[in-house]
């Protein structure tokens, strides 16, 4: 029996009289399947191959990863940067007795403790406001231990605000009221503001609409120096 005719006894359908060039195969072709030993060891499963190593490419460059386009198209692309909420982050803090006075800025007498390289400056010691570096959106945290200065018995009123314009009222934050008018009070806002390039973000004092000084409270009976008004910045976008 010739090779032809035995081919056409297994896998196709053809007449007895047809040349090499009219010759159509019809029905699936069962490919041979995979060699292990090609792979040094891997396996092919469920259309993956698994191999203890894989080399994709003979001109590696450090530190590159394989990345992937909308087709599926893999090419190699240099590690991302990192998100833009690690570029600008900042906590100013200050701890002494001293007094802020009636719609003032409230200094941070301590300075910035933890700051990068995302703002233009920082408070240093006895400063007030961070000069922000890169627009974007920012969380911020604030908060004030105090006593009514002029021993009135009225919350504490402290906002956030930039370029020392009056702040925005979802800036605005109050204390509850202590049991005396000199008692400790507290004060704590949070939020996200929208901020750009050289702008200058502070603490106001604007207790009474203005009016009324604070005092930063001191070290509680007992207990040992901490702080008593902090502010924090971050970038998230």
């Amino acid at each position: 029996m010739s090779l032809l005719q035995e081919t056409h006894n297994q896998y196709a359908s053809f007449p007895d009289a047809v040349s090499c060039g009219d010759l159509h195969v019809s029905g699936a072709v069962d490919a041979p399947e995979a060699n292990i030993d090609v792979l040094n060891a891997g396996a092919v499963v469920a259309n993956s191959v698994e191999t203890t190593t894989l080399q994709v490419t003979t001109t590696p460059t450090v530190n590159y990863v394989l990345t992937s386009d909308a087709l599926g198209n893999a090419s190699w692309q240099p590690v991302p940067d990192p998100p833009a909420s690690l570029n600008a982050y900042g906590y100013a803090v200050g701890q002494s007795t001293a007094t802020a006075a009636a719609g003032a800025l409230i200094n941070f007498d301590l300075g910035t403790v933890v700051s990068n390289s995302g703002f233009t400056s920082v408070p240093a010691a006895s400063g007030t406001s961070f000069v922000i570096g890169t627009s974007g959106v920012y969380e911020y945290s604030l908060y004030v231990a105090a006593a009514n200065g002029a021993a009135l018995t009225e919350a504490l009123e402290i906002a956030l605000v930039v370029n020392a314009t009056g702040p925005a009222l979802a800036n605005i934050f109050r204390s509850g009221l202590g049991a005396g008018a000199t008692d400790p009070l507290v004060c704590i806002g949070q939020g996200l503001i929208s901020l750009t390039a050289a702008d200058v973000v502070s603490v106001r004092n604007i207790t009474n609409s203005s009016t009324t000084a604070i005092t930063f409270t001191s070290v509680p009976s007992g207990g040992v120096a901490g702080a008593n008004r902090t502010l924090k910045l971050r970038r998230i976008a």
